[in-house]
């Protein structure tokens, strides 16, 4: 992607309008209570805020093959040979969550993986297991607001150990040790040194305008005093 493609990118991400911020939002949860005993009804409203669940479902840390691809479609991506082809294939398979232009980061981000994981020579299996490691990752960020660095890494990392150890039912290893290091740098590489530009592009953007009406700046003058005039003592001339 070209500087100016990103550019003209971050630029429209600024004054989108297609992420509905309510599903971000904790909602209230009004209950109201009416007593109808002799004389006048009295109304008791409790109010109880209750955190809204995310559209994205968090999945543990496990063995995910193919839960961004399955076998088909790895076979049919490890086919394609152009660069436009690769791409095609990627955005029609982006999430129905990603709007503009989120979907644009996904599937380049998606894309790279690729281009990382064919350098590296991976099998089917493990090209699966990576695109679904950095699939699961993202979606995880963009669901919520409370998602930092910390626990991004942790939680790649503990699929990372699902795909590397060999501990049935729980893990296999699909990679080696050097390959799981090599993976784990890539992704602080490629994923977490951009983590504030996935923000901006994928989660909604707060921002207070304030209607103040600025007073004119009112000269100060200067009060002259008035001279207060009284007699002047005479010095007397000493005689000689």
């Amino acid at each position: 992607m070209k500087n100016e493609q990103a550019f003209d990118i971050l630029v429209g991400a600024f004054s989108r309008g297609e992420t509905n911020v309510i599903n971000y939002l904790p909602y209230s949860c009004n209950e109201v209570q009416v007593d109808l005993t002799d004389g006048e009804p009295t109304i008791e409203k409790s109010t109880k805020i209750v955190l809204k669940v995310p559209l994205c479902k968090i999945q543990w840390p496990r063995i995910c093959v193919n839960d961004y691809l399955n076998d088909a479609d790895l076979k049919h991506l490890s086919a394609l040979k152009e660069k436009k082809e690769i791409r095609a294939f990627l955005n029609a398979r982006i999430p129905k969550t990603c709007k503009e232009p989120a979907r644009i980061l996904f599937k380049e981000l998606m894309y790279t993986v690729v281009k990382f994981s064919r350098k590296n020579c991976f099998n089917l299996k493990q090209l699966g297991a990576i695109m679904s490691q950095f699939y699961l990752t993202h979606m995880i960020f963009t669901s919520s607001f409370n998602i930092c660095a910390e626990k991004l890494y942790l939680y790649f990392k503990e699929i990372m150990l699902c795909h590397a150890v060999a501990s049935p039912p729980d893990s296999l290893k699909l990679f080696s040790m050097d390959e799981s290091r090599n993976i784990m740098n890539f992704f602080c590489k490629l994923y977490l040194r951009n983590l504030p530009i996935i923000r901006v592009m994928c989660l909604p953007n707060f921002a207070f305008h304030l209607n103040t009406v600025l007073e004119p700046e009112t000269s100060i003058m200067k009060i002259k005093l008035p001279k207060v005039k009284g007699k002047k003592k005479k010095k007397k001339k000493k005689k000689k």
